[in-house]
């Protein structure tokens, strides 16, 4: 019985530890992007955008 505890508890921190790894890159991509747009949205236009 003690196996199937351990099997059990490595199947879910797996899971949780993939869970994590992919929200903490959502949330990385969300946090680049809204910074880009305030950084576009403080600049001066530049000679290329006219």
């Amino acid at each position: 019985v003690w196996f199937q505890n351990r099997r059990s508890k490595e199947r879910r921190l797996k899971h949780l530890c993939n869970w994590i790894r992919e929200n903490e890159r959502k949330n990385y991509a969300l946090r680049v992007a809204g910074s880009l747009a305030v950084c576009t949205a403080d600049s001066p236009p530049t000679a290329a955008a006219k």
